[in-house]
């Protein structure tokens, strides 16, 4: 596997090699769906965000969505699996997913990690963060809103108004 080398070499640079008993290995790709197998004391818990290091240093972020077995769990990728090989080496990032959250995101388009994808500059270092499965704050803390954000596109406007400085998702086709 001699792919695998310098991949290894790289995580074994940037973490902790105690880090390295505990990693994990690609098992199965099919197509956005990974199978992990870990040691059996080191199986991450369901919403645990994973990294794998893939050839040419590059890291595709997974999450845990099942438990196979006890050594075994079944993620969803979060990034395009293009490079993913059976045997790549899988770290736990020891929690969930997290992801910006502050004034720094008006107006900002950012992908699931958080990573601003608009053009516009990085967001700073310093950016709070927070775990993408929370629980929402309870009705009585949430402010309404009473203005409505026009986009000047009628039948979304109609169909589907949107609240001035609320979420939006944005919807293309692959590659867009």
């Amino acid at each position: 596997m001699p792919l695998l080398t310098p991949t290894l070499s790289a995580l074994a640079s940037t973490h902790d090699p105690a880090d390295l008993a505990h990693c994990g290995r690609v098992h199965t790709v099919r197509a956005g769906v990974v199978e992990v197998r870990f040691p059996p004391e080191a199986l991450p818990a369901l919403g645990t965000a994973l990294e794998v290091c893939t050839p040419g240093e590059a890291t595709v972020t997974l999450e845990v969505q099942s438990q196979i077995d006890e050594r075994t769990v079944r993620a969803v990728a979060l990034e395009e699996t293009q490079g993913l090989a059976r045997g790549a080496p899988v770290r736990s990032l020891g929690g969930p997913l997290t992801v910006p959250v502050g004034d720094a995101l008006l107006g900002r388009l950012v992908n699931v990690l958080g990573q601003p994808c608009d053009g516009g500059a990085p967001l700073a270092a310093d950016t709070p963060r927070r775990a993408i499965h929370c629980p929402p704050l309870p009705l009585e803390q949430r402010r309404a809103v009473a203005e409505v954000f026009e986009t000047g596109i009628k039948v979304i406007d109609l169909l589907t108004p949107m609240a001035l400085g609320s979420k939006a998702a944005m919807f293309g086709g692959a590659g867009v």
